[in-house]
C-alpha cells in the first residue's frame, strides 16, 4: 500500500514546524534571566583633564584640574573649585603669593613653628617645601607650604586656612617658569 502525501499536509506541517521553531527562539531571547550576584569591580578613577593657566605678568604656568578655577589679583592668587548649581559657594584650597625675595627667608614666628624644611627643584625650578604649624589652627595641623624662586621672584603656595586638598600637591608640580 502506497501512501500519497497531500501538498496541503506538507505546508500546514512546515508553517507549524515554523511557528514552534520561531517561538522558541523568541521565547529564548526574551526570558527573564536572574541575575547572579556579581563581585563588584573597583573601576579606575579617570584622569582629571587640566586646564593651562598662564599667568603672563608673572611668567608661570600651572595645570589646574577640570572643575577648579585661578582668581584673585595681581600677586595673591586662589584656587577654587567651581561651585555647583545649588551647591554653596566652595571656599579656596590653594592660595598662592607672588612677591619679592627668596625661600630662605621663611623662620619660625609667635604664630607659625617650621616643623621640616626640604629643598626641591618643581620642572627646573629650585625651591622648598616647609612644613609648618600654625598656633591658631588645632594642635597637630601641619601644613605644607611651598616656596619656588626664579630671578628674584618668589612664588608661594600653602593650603587656603590649613585645610586639606587633594589638588595641592599635583597642582605645585605643575608649576612652570614660561617666556
Amino acid at each position: 500500500m502506497e501512501y500519497k502525501t497531500n501538498p496541503l499536509t506538507l505546508v500546514v506541517a512546515v508553517v507549524i514546524t515554523a511557528f514552534i521553531v520561531g517561538g522558541g527562539v523568541y521565547f529564548w531571547q526574551t526570558k527573564d534571566v536572574v541575575p547572579t550576584a556579581q563581585p563588584k569591580i573597583a573601576l579606575p578613577e579617570l584622569p582629571v583633564t587640566p586646564n593651562n593657566y598662564q599667568n603672563t605678568k608673572w611668567n608661570f604656568s600651572l595645570d589646574v584640574p577640570e572643575g577648579y578655577a585661578v582668581s584673585g589679583e595681581d600677586a595673591s592668587l586662589l584656587v577654587t573649585k567651581k561651585a555647583a548649581q545649588g551647591d554653596e559657594t566652595p571656599l579656596p584650597e590653594v592660595t598662592i603669593t607672588i612677591s619679592s625675595g627668596d625661600v630662605t627667608t621663611m623662620g619660625s614666628s609667635d604664630s607659625m613653628s617650621v616643623i621640616e624644611r626640604t629643598d626641591v627643584l618643581i620642572n627646573g625650578v629650585k625651591g622648598a617645601k616647609s612644613v609648618v604649624s600654625y598656633s591658631a589652627y588645632p594642635t597637630g595641623n601641619q601644613c605644607p607650604i611651598y616656596r619656588l624662586t626664579n630671578n628674584g621672584i618668589l612664588y608661594e603656595f600653602s593650603l587656603y586656612e590649613c585645610l586639606e586638598s587633594e589638588i595641592f600637591e599635583p597642582l605645585v608640580e605643575s608649576f612652570k617658569i614660561i617666556k
